[in-house]
């Protein structure tokens, strides 16, 4: 299992915690890519975390159906199933426009100058790792001022799922016409424009569903 060689735990939280982050951002940016086996041991000894807190993360990764357990046998990062992640963008969609059209008008200064960030950051010299980072960033601000918990926590595990995909599939998101749909609902959510970030999230969904399509029948042809 690779995992980075200097310690990976920051101070003041709890240790469960902190090891469901540390295994989530390998996920995220590929160093455990779908399949890889993760060690307790390899995790125990970067984190220096016990043996519990770490079962503990991997159990709630697996209930995010981002890893697998098999007793006896293995865990391992969940491998990539496309025809799941379209049924996850089919929920998703839905709940994320409930989350836009609820939030929106709730956004703080320091969200919108978040956003204002990741505008900046967006380009057409971005990297599919850049745009994925303020993708995710981006959903958090939205997802963050949400009344409804249990949607946010939904919004969440769809959209880490989705994410992985992307990030063992990268090639997908460049070559995206600008201003892209992720761009249209940054400055929908810096001007407060519930309407407009309405529809870039459906053009959002549109485009990852396509994209997802796409690559799924290039793969079948290569």
């Amino acid at each position: 299992m690779p995992v980075p060689s200097m310690p990976g735990r920051p101070s003041r939280r709890l240790v469960r915690d902190d090891v469901f982050d540390g295994i989530l951002g390998l996920i995220l940016d590929g160093t455990l890519a779908p399949g890889e086996r993760i060690n307790d041991a390899d995790v125990e000894a970067w984190l220096g975390a016990s043996r519990t807190p770490v079962r503990d993360a991997i159990a709630r990764l697996e209930r995010k159906r981002l890893v697998e357990i098999v007793p006896q046998r293995y865990t391992r990062v969940a491998p990539l199933d496309t025809e799941r992640l379209r049924q996850h963008l089919e929920v998703l969609r839905p709940m994320f426009l409930l989350a836009v059209e609820e939030a929106t008008s709730r956004l703080t200064a320091e969200d919108k100058a978040v956003l204002r960030e990741c505008r900046a950051r967006l380009g057409s010299e971005a990297t599919a790792q850049e745009i994925l980072v303020v993708a995710r960033t981006v959903g958090h601000v939205w997802i963050d001022r949400l009344a409804n918990k249990h949607v946010s926590q939904l919004v969440h595990s769809l959209g880490f799922l989705v994410m992985l995909h992307f990030v063992q599939n990268p090639r997908e998101l460049i070559g995206v016409e600008t201003p892209t749909p992720l761009d249209r609902l940054v400055d929908a959510g810096i001007n407060g424009n519930t309407e407009d970030a309405l529809t870039a999230v459906d053009d959002l969904i549109d485009l990852l569903e396509e994209r997802l399509v796409h690559g799924t029948n290039d793969a079948s042809e290569g």
